[in-house]
């Protein structure tokens, strides 16, 4: 019995819709999509870095009429994993950063080309064109401590880190990739002698 041609149509129309759905959900479920994990080329999540289980270096680095220290951190994980963290003293809002005392990560610090308390995450991977890198750069929040800093060593810690995946841009800002890649880091741990 045809109720409506008009509606019959639609009726026709919302049950081709709904087998779509149910195959492409039973397609999905054979397949295993939801359960297919983001490649980001780094774990997630880090409860503790600490200095005297990863590879650790304390540089003096220099930018421009700037030198400051640098810390460098190889963890383990699948792939070459380094954390850097860069101290600029004086680079707005922040003062000296290169003392003792407790620092919070702020918006600034969310970019390399405005950050004075500079953490950043990179991953280096093989691909098909050779080595690929990407950078993680902290978001402004987490703080530092800070409990030696002189011309002989660096030691404190860095709590609650978060990071994303960006791209390096000529811009004042870093290019968030949006890819749904991110990485926490709990704690950090270093004491550090400076390489010279």
């Amino acid at each position: 019995m045809r109720v409506h041609p008009v509606l019959d149509h639609v009726l026709f129309r919302v049950s081709v819709l709904v087998a779509v759905v149910a195959l492409t959900s039973a397609c999905n479920a054979v397949l295993g999509v939801e359960d297919v994990a983001l490649d980001c080329h780094v774990h997630p999540d880090f409860p503790l870095i600490d200095s005297t289980t990863a590879s650790a270096e304390l540089l003096h680095f220099t930018d421009g009429n700037y030198m400051g220290p640098e810390l460098h951190l190889k963890f383990d994980t699948p792939g070459d994993v380094e954390m850097v963290i860069s101290l600029y003293d004086n680079r707005p809002p922040h003062g000296v950063l290169n003392a003792p005392g407790t620092y919070q990560l702020v918006m600034a610090d969310a970019s390399t080309h405005t950050c004075g308390l500079c953490v950043a995450t990179y991953s280096d991977f093989p691909s098909a064109a050779g080595t690929e890198s990407w950078t993680y750069q902290a978001f402004g929040q987490g703080t530092m401590t800070l409990t030696m800093a002189d011309s002989i060593r660096l030691s404190g810690s860095l709590h609650g880190l978060k990071f994303r995946h960006v791209m390096d841009s000529d811009s004042a800002e870093d290019v968030e990739v949006n890819d749904g890649c991110s990485i926490s880091i709990e704690d950090v741990e270093f004491d550090e002698p400076y390489s010279f």
